[in-house]
C-alpha cells in the first residue's frame, strides 16, 4: 500500500539478556534476600520505577520481583520502551538497563 512505512523495533537478544542478568545478580539467580538495600529486586535487580516503566507486570511490584518470568518480561518491556534503534547493540541495552533511558 502506497504511503505505508515499515517500522522496525529493537529487540534485545537472549544472550544479551542473560549477560545483564548474570551481571545484575552475580550469577543470574533469584537473590536471597530478594531485594538489596536500594530496593533493587530479583535476578535483574529491577526497581519499582523500572517495573512501572516496564509495564506493571503482575500488577504488584513485590509479586513481580519474586517471579522469574515477570522480571524478564519487565526488562523486555523497559528496553522495548527506551531502546528504539533497530541496530542497537548489547552495550546500548546494558547501558539503558543500568543507567536508565539516557544510558
Amino acid at each position: 500500500v502506497a504511503g505505508l512505512v515499515a517500522m522496525t523495533t529493537a529487540s534485545v537478544s537472549d544472550d544479551c539478556l542473560a549477560c545483564m542478568c548474570w551481571a545484575s545478580s552475580e550469577g543470574c539467580v533469584m537473590p536471597d534476600p530478594l531485594c538489596n538495600q536500594f530496593m533493587a529486586c530479583g535476578p535483574w535487580r529491577i526497581t519499582e520505577p523500572y517495573w512501572k516503566d516496564g509495564g506493571y507486570h503482575m500488577g504488584f511490584f513485590q509479586a513481580c520481583a519474586a517471579d522469574w518470568t515477570c522480571n524478564e518480561d519487565t526488562v523486555h518491556g523497559y528496553l522495548d520502551r527506551y531502546v528504539t534503534d533497530p541496530s542497537a547493540t548489547c552495550e546500548i541495552y546494558a547501558r539503558t538497563h543500568y543507567g536508565g533511558p539516557s544510558g
